[in-house]
C-alpha cells in the first residue's frame, strides 16, 4: 500500500484491520463456519445493540440475524460441497416470468440512462456534495450548465412518477459525519410540481421493519419450495 501522506495515520490503520479482515475470511475454507466467522469479527451483534435506541429494534436484526445464520448451516448440512456462492443462488428471490422480469427494477448512472424511459424515477443522492460535481465545478465553473443539464437529463427519464432523495450527511472513511443539503437544482424545479416528504426517525424504523419482515417471509416461502 502506498504510504500517501493524504491518508491520515488513522484512516491507514483502518484500511489495514480492513485488508486483514479480508485475508481472514479468503483462508476460511469452510463456508459453514465463514457466515459465523463474518459475523463474529465485525462485531455485527455488537454495533446493532450499540446502534440501536430501542431494544426491540435491536433484537428484531438480532433476530433476523440468526434466522440468517440458521438458513446458511442447514442450507451446508444438506449441500456439504456447495459454496456461499450457491446459497445466495438458492435464496435469491427470482420470478423467471417475463412480465415480471419487466418489472424488475433497474439501477444506473444518469449518465447511462440517457435514451431511456421509466414509468417510477427515483433519484438518490441529489445533494450540494454530488450535483453539481465539485469536481467538475473546480474545473471550470461554467461547468455548472454542464451539471444542470444532465440534472434534467436525470429527471426527463420520468414518465409518470418521480422521487428525488438526498441525505442529511455522509460517513466519511474515518467514521466523521459531514452535513450536506439537498442540491441548489432542486430549488429551480417549479414548486407546484413538487411534494415534500421527510419521514421522523420512528417512521423510518416502522417502515425498515415492514419491509424486512415482507422480505423474510419471501425468502422463507423460497426455501420451503426448495425443499
Amino acid at each position: 500500500m502506498s504510504q500517501d501522506e493524504s491518508i491520515k495515520e488513522k484512516q491507514r490503520e483502518s484500511i489495514k484491520q480492513f485488508i486483514t479482515l479480508l485475508s481472514d475470511f479468503r483462508a476460511e475454507k469452510n463456508s459453514n463456519k465463514l457466515v459465523d466467522k463474518i459475523i463474529k469479527d465485525i462485531k455485527y451483534k455488537e454495533m446493532i445493540l450499540k446502534e440501536e435506541k430501542s431494544n426491540n429494534v435491536a433484537h428484531y436484526r438480532i433476530n433476523n440475524l440468526d434466522f440468517l445464520k440458521d438458513r446458511v448451516h442447514r442450507f451446508f448440512d444438506n449441500n456439504p460441497n456447495s459454496s456461499l456462492y450457491d446459497f445466495i443462488n438458492a435464496v435469491t428471490i427470482i420470478n423467471d416470468d417475463k412480465e415480471e422480469n419487466n418489472r424488475a427494477v433497474k439501477i444506473m448512472t444518469i449518465h447511462a440512462s440517457k435514451g431511456l424511459e421509466f414509468n417510477y424515477l427515483f433519484l438518490s443522492g441529489i445533494d450540494s456534495s454530488h450535483i453539481p460535481s465539485p469536481k467538475a465545478i473546480e474545473e471550470d465553473p461554467l461547468n455548472i450548465e454542464e451539471e444542470r443539464r444532465l440534472f434534467y437529463v436525470a429527471l426527463t427519464r420520468a414518465k409518470e412518477k418521480l422521487v428525488i432523495s438526498y441525505p442529511k450527511s455522509y460517513i466519511s472513511i474515518n467514521g466523521e459525519a459531514t452535513p450536506t443539503s439537498q442540491s441548489p437544482f432542486i430549488s429551480l424545479l417549479d414548486k407546484r410540481l413538487l411534494k415534500n416528504e421527510e419521514l421522523t426517525d420512528s417512521e423510518k424504523k416502522d417502515r425498515a421493519l415492514k419491509e424486512g419482515a415482507a422480505l423474510l417471509e419471501a425468502m422463507r416461502a423460497k426455501l420451503n419450495a426448495r425443499k
